[in-house]
């Protein structure tokens, strides 16, 4: 897998944000939303200091942002 870009410039807090909110956002899809939404398929992140929320871009142009309360919008 191709490294995401923005992943290294995470702490390490916010990449458990990340993989933490990730892994339970795509258990709450179906199986044709999760296929465009697998790792593979993101490719940057970016964190949002004024949200405190990792900003997740996916390959087909839709964002959403993760933050630590396990939310995701």
């Amino acid at each position: 897998m191709t490294p995401i870009q923005g992943y290294e410039n995470l702490t390490d807090t916010q990449r458990k944000i990340f993989v933490k909110v990730h892994k339970r956002h795509l258990s709450m899809m179906g199986e044709t939303e999760r296929a465009k939404r697998t790792l593979d398929k993101v490719e940057k992140l970016k964190w949002n200091a004024q949200e405190q929320a990792v900003e997740v871009y996916y390959a087909d142009g839709e964002w959403w942002h993760y933050n630590s309360k396990g939310e995701w919008y």
